[in-house]
């Protein structure tokens, strides 16, 4: 029997799946951008979800008819997102915060308050990337309320 007659190598189609590659993190094509190998900030704009909590109904019966569906509510925004080296969006921020933040950076950097630091900030981008990396660490590790927001204002 030749190859050319055998439904399941047709099927397996060998030259497509070579071509093929699988990204095995999940990307956000609305937000990740293709990766440059530095870490950089972006300010577009960004369909987001807004949070409507379900109503608080008794356990459905088999008899009664299911609940109606809500749809949540879409709405865009302008954020900053901020990009790592693979270019996936690590966190978002408003722009107004962005700018405080990328002033506060530019001027103890003309102070020479970066002089002391070891080792000296690269960019205001990767500074940005390690600020939400450790508040994502903190996070992580306090759990209450109260403690996280005490670390939020150091």
């Amino acid at each position: 029997m030749s190859n050319k007659a055998n439904t399941w190598i047709k099927k397996l189609d060998t030259d497509l799946r070579n071509k093929v590659t699988f990204d095995i993190r999940p990307t956000n094509p609305q937000v990740d951008i293709q990766p440059t190998g530095s870490c950089e900030f972006w300010i577009c704009n960004v369909d987001l979800v807004k949070y409507k909590p379900k109503p608080t109904n008794e356990q459905p019966s088999l008899h009664n008819n299911p609940p109606p569906l809500i749809l949540p509510e879409i709405y865009s925004s302008r954020v900053a997102c901020i990009y790592s080296t693979d270019g996936k969006c690590q966190g978002m921020m408003a722009p107004e915060r962005l700018n405080i933040l990328n002033t506060a950076f530019h001027t103890a950097k003309l102070k020479g308050l970066h002089n002391n630091i070891t080792p000296t900030p690269k960019s205001f981008a990767s500074e940005l990337l390690g600020l939400l990396t450790r508040k994502t660490k903190l996070g992580r590790k306090f759990h209450s309320k109260k403690i996280k927001d005490s670390y939020s204002r150091a």
